[in-house]
């Protein structure tokens, strides 16, 4: 081999490596940076295998998926481009990506998460916002390598203030103290072909009326099942599809097809066909502690591109989905599920305003309790492993631990509606109290819709 050739093999071979050094370099420096609030790094984002790809401590997993979909969304709503060229185009321009994360708050969860004998061995989630969709915080943590906050699943009994009762006070069609018989709204067959009473109720049927805030306190689903049937069936799947954006095609499709009774269990008792997300959840709970809007999740608050400012969030208007009225009335029917022998006791703190609403599904494969403060509105869940062992629905003290560990503003309260009224009830009638009425209650009423008065005598 002569000398020229040598020599230019070896300038070839050195070429080579100058680019692969090179391209090594470009690769490790083609990154994302995604912080907290306190502007402290907790991932890096990488492009890689044709899809984006993040690596952070195990903590932050459920928190910085989130932060990835939403970066994404922004790049392509900001570029008019596909998800893959904005994918690209975050890590390429090295973004910098600054977050609404508590990571302290998000350290505690996962202390008293692990810590909980509670949940010891199940799938748990759970995710604290602001009244007007701001994340702080999100952890989830279970058998399966996916994100628990934004998987689908059944919502149970949760779904019954977004399905049944907010949209049937919305259209004045129900009250605080309309009664409803708390008895099966139908015979269906078991498994065995044996007729058998629906729906079941966690206690026995009483055979006489109870109020609503009876119902919702108890987690009655029965009248629940009544009142989506009185209040319309088609009307509440459109309300929480068309309001809350959550998904209801096979309910739809399934109303048209086969009529009403088909979907009662779906829309009234938390089983849609398609599930429902702890995320989304959280954006219809907030229209309960805010005045009436919903508001999207938002992590993000703002995206620097070499410390040049590429996007900073403006707070949202919010999407009007009750009135006043309604999201105050809903607001303090939810106190009472808090309050003594309602299924939501266990996340009472005194002094503290704590609404909210239980749900658990076929099994108890999904423990819920979406709950709120004037400030925070935070949603738990876990799965159960084994059902046998199954006691009663945890998620309400695990919220009542995560909400302890926050600096709560006492003074704060929700927002006040001029337009809705305390008023004494006869329990017997759940007409105003008259005179001698002996059973009463107190609830709370939109002046529009005010009952009669009872004439108990």
């Amino acid at each position: 081999m002569n000398k020229k050739r040598v020599i230019g093999i070896g300038i070839v071979i050195l070429i080579c490596g100058v680019i692969i050094v090179t391209g090594k370099l470009t690769a490790e420096k083609d990154r994302a940076i995604v912080y907290n609030s306190q502007k402290e790094k907790i991932a890096e984002i990488t492009y890689e295998n044709e899809k984006i790809q993040y690596k952070c401590d195990d903590i932050y997993d459920s928190y910085v998926d989130l932060v990835c979909q939403e970066a994404v969304q922004i790049v392509q709503k900001n570029e008019a481009s596909k998800k893959k060229d904005a994918e690209k185009k975050i890590v390429k321009e090295n973004m910098q990506i600054y977050t609404e994360l508590d990571d302290q708050l998000l350290k505690n969860i996962e202390k008293a998460a692990k810590e909980d004998s509670k949940i010891a061995g199940d799938d748990f989630a759970t995710a604290i916002t602001d009244v007007k969709g701001t994340l702080i915080a999100s952890y989830g943590r279970g058998k399966e390598k996916k994100n628990y906050v934004d998987t689908t699943t059944y919502a149970g009994s949760a779904i019954k203030p977004l399905s049944v009762y907010g949209p049937g006070i919305e259209a004045n069609k129900i009250t605080w103290s309309s009664m409803y018989e708390d008895s099966p709204y139908m015979q269906i067959k078991d498994e065995r072909g044996n007729m058998k009473d629906w729906p079941g109720n966690t206690k026995e049927y009483r055979y006489q009326p109870i109020t609503v805030e009876q119902a919702l306190k108890e987690s009655n689903n029965a009248v629940a099942v009544k009142v989506l049937k009185e209040c319309g069936v088609e009307a509440a799947t459109r309300f929480i599809n068309d309001k809350l954006h959550i998904k209801v095609e096979k309910e739809k499709e399934l109303l048209q097809s086969e009529g009403e009774d088909s979907v009662l269990s779906n829309i009234a008792l938390g089983y849609l066909e398609d599930g429902i997300t702890l995320k989304e959840m959280l954006e219809a709970y907030q229209c309960f502690a805010n005045g009436g809007y919903w508001y999207n999740v938002h992590c993000i608050h703002d995206i620097a591109v070499q410390n040049q400012m590429y996007y900073r969030y403006e707070e949202q208007s919010g999407e009007k989905v009750f009135s006043e009225e309604t999201a105050y009335v809903m607001n303090r029917l939810l106190n009472n599920v808090v309050s003594e022998n309602g299924t939501g006791a266990d996340a009472a703190i005194e002094g503290v305003d704590i609404c909210g609403k239980t749900g658990t599904s076929k099994n108890f494969k999904d423990n819920w309790f979406a709950g709120m403060t004037p400030e925070y509105v935070c949603v738990t869940w876990y799965s159960e492993v084994e059902k046998e062992n199954h006691i009663r629905n945890e998620s309400p003290a695990l919220f009542r631990e995560i909400i302890e560990q926050l600096e709560l503003d006492l003074s704060k309260e929700y927002p006040a509606c001029d337009d809705v009224v305390s008023l004494t009830y006869c329990m017997r009638t759940g007409k105003i109290a008259g005179d001698y009425c002996t059973d009463t209650g107190v609830g709370y009423y939109n002046k529009d819709a005010i009952p009669e008065k009872c004439n108990c005598k």
